[in-house]
């Protein structure tokens, strides 16, 4: 029988790495226990759409996510509630999902929301948590995950940027910014502006036949306070796509063009089937800190859409024109035209 063995105690292991630091690039959140990742300023720059929008563009690369843009420059509202995003295999289906500083800009609706009201040279970066999130992970049916836009408030120094961008398809897109810088006054404004236009990939008309963007943001300090203002306008006008049939989508070497005709005797005319939106956000943002480590944070928002979409009714010679303007309490509502023939 042999005796007993006296246990061995191994030496101390230690291990060490540095704090995880915002790279600017797509990387994961070290921070949180959630699947949460993190797209900085760098990312939006090379991994975002050439339209200078739409933040679903902007985490295309992520794993799990998959998002399908009719356009190259994702610069496309789809009609109704899928908006163009799949993540991990669940698809929101009832408008535009994701929140700007945590705010829900909008209820369920088959408007653009907030996708086009932000140009991406004022989004400091984006958050994206996937699977079940988190209980401070704000929004509106987020089952698929939480995409959330943080803002590129007043700068502490002055300085402004101008950008042109051309490509295919007649597009072209001009940005401007301007930053005052902190004034002695304790405050910091910044004005941009960005109009942008371009053809459609398929087909006749234009999408959008123009983008018209304004944004003003201001931040003062008010003693220990900091009181942060942003207002954002969008005016968006655009023709439709056409979607393919099943036969269409599995021939694309013949169909690969197929799109709304120029026949005006016929509700498929493609300017019967286009859309024209207005969007607009005020929100606030005042921090007050009430100790070392606990910090009071109040967001008051406003937000409206307001617009329609033209569309093809069930016969050829019907048009519909489907009116949005839940602000003002009238409700969604559709309207139905008849095409007077002409020999």
């Amino acid at each position: 029988m042999l005796g007993q063995l006296e246990p061995t105690v191994l030496s101390e292991v230690e291990v060490r790495a540095p704090l995880q630091q915002d790279t600017g690039w797509l990387t994961p959140d070290r921070n949180s226990p959630s699947t949460v990742y993190r797209v900085g300023r760098d990312a939006l720059g090379v991994f975002d759409s050439p339209g200078g929008t739409n933040p679903y563009t902007a985490v295309a690369e992520l794993p799990g996510v998959k998002v399908s843009t009719v356009d190259a420059y994702g610069l496309n509202n789809m009609q109704g509630g899928q908006k163009g995003m799949r993540v991990r295999g669940e698809v929101s289906t009832h408008g535009v999902s994701g929140t700007v500083e945590g705010l829900s800009l909008g209820g369920p609706g088959p408007g653009p929301g907030y996708l086009f009201l932000f140009d991406k040279e004022n989004l400091a970066g984006l958050s994206f948590a996937q699977g079940p999130v988190s209980a401070d992970q704000a929004g509106l049916f987020n089952t698929y995950g939480a995409l959330n836009s943080q803002l590129r408030w007043p700068q502490a120094q002055a300085g402004g940027e101008v950008s042109l961008a051309v490509g295919s398809e007649h597009f072209q897109r001009l940005f401007v910014r301007l930053d005052s810088g902190e004034l002695a006054s304790g405050t910091a404004v910044f004005l941009s502006a960005s109009d942008t236009s371009a053809d459609k990939w398929r087909g006749l008309g234009q999408a959008p036949a123009n983008r018209d963007n304004l944004e003003l943001g201001i931040r003062q300090r008010l003693g220990p306070a900091t009181l942060q203002l942003l207002y954002a306008r969008n005016e968006q006008s655009q023709h439709n796509y056409k979607a393919l049939t099943y036969r269409e989508a599995t021939d694309l070497a013949n169909h690969w063009r197929n799109d709304y005709p120029d026949n005006r005797n016929s509700a498929q005319h493609y300017d019967y089937n286009r859309q024209d939106f207005r969007n607009e956000a005020l929100l606030a943002v005042l921090e007050y800190p009430l100790s070392a480590t606990t910090t009071l944070t109040v967001k008051p928002f406003y937000a409206k859409e307001e617009g329609y979409y033209l569309y093809a009714g069930s016969a050829d010679n019907q048009v519909q024109k489907w009116l949005i303007d839940p602000v003002r309490g009238k409700p969604r509502r559709s309207e139905r035209g008849r095409i007077a023939r002409t020999a």
